[in-house]
């Protein structure tokens, strides 16, 4: 008798996840296996790093009159953002709790 209501209590955890080695879906994911890109915020654009968004940067020669002689940004062509090389211009990046498993072993 004691060893059915040990093996049905240890069903009965099973059942519920108390422990033992039942798959639960990752809280940091909920169960995706993706999270939201932490550089880019699921934005998919960044600023660009050159010209820190302005879409110009300095030549680094001056003009006659004493002005920076600017060019149109060569890394982002002179829009100011670039596609975010941390999620590859997805906007989610694997979770790194569950790996992107979407699950967690208790």
């Amino acid at each position: 008798m004691k060893k059915k209501i040990i093996m049905g209590l240890f069903v009965l955890a099973a059942v519920i996840g108390m422990g033992f080695a039942y798959p639960r879906p990752c809280s940091m994911c909920f169960g995706s296996g993706q999270q939201t890109c932490t550089r880019c915020y699921g934005n998919v654009y960044s600023k660009c790093p050159k010209c820190h968004g302005e879409g110009e940067e300095w030549t680094g020669q001056f003009a006659s009159n004493g002005d920076m002689v600017m060019r149109r940004c060569l890394r982002c062509d002179g829009v100011g953002e670039i596609r975010c090389s941390a999620c590859n211009g997805e906007g989610t990046r694997t979770c790194n709790y569950c790996h992107g498993t979407g699950s967690i072993d208790g």
